[in-house]
């Protein structure tokens, strides 16, 4: 979550999301460049467009995807080569940050490639290349990143974010300006929560068993930095 880039309060509206006719999906496909799908403190939902646009615009030769939250367990993650600082050689503490991996079925040195339209860092950019440059630094400090790694197109039909974290109702105020498109709520239900913990896997008890499975899935697998970098993403679910 990018916050500290914009500061600025905005008051809440409540017809907001009732007015507004482009849909996320829309506003995937609508957009000139992935860069422009940018909302600066939205990360979650700009990934979740530019997963959406590269699996139904743009990939005409069936590219695996996946959606990877970066975070830890004390929300506190240091990164290099983030826009939000002006010089990218200094880092900016996240409580979450995520990015898009792709992989091309044919490509023989299986490399791994990072979409992160909020890095200095060339676009599309090698997963080896990314981690080096944006946590240069001991893999084993509490404020070390942890990566939680979701099948894009599970990820595209899961995902629910009201933008309650984004929001303060003791004075109807926005942390920063949301999304002109309505919230994603892929399920009808908030879940972002469960993306963001990194301490204790989600437990789904109001659901029978055989679809258990396909929840935890949509949730992911989480890795070290050391894990990330060895991780054989032709085994990756």
């Amino acid at each position: 979550m990018d916050i500290g880039e914009h500061n600025n309060n905005h008051a809440a509206n409540n017809e907001l999301y009732s007015i507004v006719s482009a849909t996320a999906e829309e506003t995937a496909l609508a957009a000139t460049s992935d860069h422009e799908l940018r909302v600066p403190c939205y990360c979650e939902e700009n990934v979740w467009r530019l997963a959406y646009r590269k699996m139904h615009q743009d990939d005409q030769e069936g590219n695996r995807y996946w959606v990877v939250f970066i975070s830890n367990a004390i929300k506190n993650v240091p990164m290099f080569q983030q826009r939000a600082n002006s010089d990218p050689n200094k880092s900016v503490c996240w409580d979450y940050h995520v990015i898009l991996l792709s992989l091309a079925p044919h490509d023989q040195s299986r490399s791994l490639l990072v979409y992160d339209v909020d890095s200095y860092l060339p676009y599309p950019c090698p997963l080896t290349e990314y981690l080096s440059h944006s946590f240069p630094y001991d893999s084993n400090l509490p404020i070390s990143p942890l990566f939680r790694v979701v099948e894009a197109d599970l990820f595209l039909q899961h995902f629910g974010s009201d933008r309650r974290h984004m929001y303060n109702p003791s004075n109807g105020t926005w942390k920063a300006a949301p999304p002109s498109y309505a919230p994603i709520l892929s399920l009808g239900n908030h879940n972002l929560d469960y993306y963001l913990n990194f301490v204790q896997r989600p437990v789904f008890t109001e659901i029978m068993e055989d679809q258990q499975d396909q929840q935890r899935r949509a949730f992911g697998t989480i890795f070290t930095l050391a894990q990330l970098r060895n991780a054989n993403f032709d085994l990756v679910a």
